[in-house]
């Protein structure tokens, strides 16, 4: 059961917002406590867990990783407790620190792994029954989480670097990510205004830009209700294009890496009569950022437009987005019965 509800608010500025526009104190808050994070206690192998947006964190936070000679994995926690085995150090990603599978598979490793756990709540059921627990200040208090979004990333990045003694940038992405939440806002609130609503969106990204998808896919869905995927680019051709139509948005996160392809699609769209919102991209609309110099550190660059586009969608479509239906009964009885008191 999802037990703390936000506060209900009847326009803008919903909570979700205020989350959002807190990003770059609450970063630079969390990268500056961790700056000196040592990784000697961990042992072996390092592996992450979590489910839904703490997931992403933790995959976008650690995939600097694959270009080290270190083993690290990151596993959907549900996955990893019905599938999976491990050795070494799993550490485990919630905000609430209750969320009931990233629980569980920590309890079935427990005394056999190192168990860290990484939460906003020290006195959560992860928090206390992990061997080490990483307490990280600000917590969301949208059910539409963007704050602990990055609060996580950047945790799982500088926990990553200190275990692999390669730092990617971090301190740069801090401020670079603090310029892009202060500026994107009003390109992103014009493109909204000319938007007609979709019936669908899929957001297409590839490499470490394939969990920024997942995300914003998972915020559309969270704060507007319009069904959204977020889907690896390449994957987006062999099935989804019999389903768009011109009320299927495709937005596309955009890199050097996958630039001719994402052309392709582009032009492929306009034969469907599909719109196209690129992030640094060619598209009709555009939204054009600062990117890093590695590419492992995008995703936290490309997620805040795309934040401020779910958000301001909920607006057009008159939704508010820090609930997720819980006002609607039956939405509320699902989650209750999925979700055991004091478990989500």
């Amino acid at each position: 059961m999802t037990d703390d509800l936000p506060e209900v608010r009847h326009g803008h500025p919903f909570v979700m917002y205020e989350m959002l526009k807190s990003v770059p104190g609450s970063m630079s808050e969390i990268s500056g406590s961790m700056e000196d994070f040592r990784a000697s206690f961990l042992r072996g192998n390092l592996n992450f867990t979590g489910n839904g947006t703490a997931y992403h964190a933790a995959a976008i936070g650690s995939y600097f990783l694959r270009n080290s000679e270190k083993e690290s994995r990151c596993i959907q926690a549900f996955e990893l407790e019905k599938y999976e085995n491990i050795s070494g150090t799993l550490a485990a990603v919630s905000h609430s620190g209750k969320t009931k599978s990233t629980l569980d598979a920590m309890i079935k490793f427990r005394g056999k792994v190192l168990t860290v756990g990484i939460t906003h709540d020290t006195t959560s059921p992860i928090a206390l029954n992990s061997d080490v627990h990483i307490a990280l200040p600000n917590r969301d208090l949208s059910l539409c989480n963007t704050r602990a979004f990055y609060n996580n990333a950047i945790a799982v990045m500088h926990i990553s670097a200190a275990y692999s003694g390669m730092d990617p940038g971090i301190r740069k992405a801090v401020s670079d990510i603090s310029e892009i939440i202060s500026s994107c806002e009003q390109r992103v609130k014009e493109v909204v205004q000319r938007m007609s609503i979709p019936d669908h969106i899929y957001v297409l990204g590839a490499g470490p830009n394939y969990y920024c998808a997942r995300e914003a896919a998972q915020k559309i869905k969270e704060a507007t209700h319009i069904p959204a995927e977020g889907i690896e680019l390449e994957e987006f051709n062999h099935g989804c294009t019999a389903v768009m139509s011109e009320k299927t948005l495709i937005v596309l996160i955009c890199t050097d890496t996958v630039e001719q392809r994402a052309m392709d699609i582009i032009r492929g769209a306009r034969h469907v009569g599909s719109p196209v919102l690129t992030i640094n991209g060619e598209a009709d609309d555009n939204l054009s950022i600062r990117t890093p110099e590695s590419e492992v550190l995008s995703p936290l660059y490309n997620i805040g437009p795309l934040y401020f586009l779910a958000y301001y969608l909920a607006l057009k479509t008159g939704v508010n987005p820090d609930l997720l239906r819980f006002d609607d009964r039956r939405y509320r009885d699902y989650d209750n019965e999925v979700f055991p008191p004091g478990t989500h």
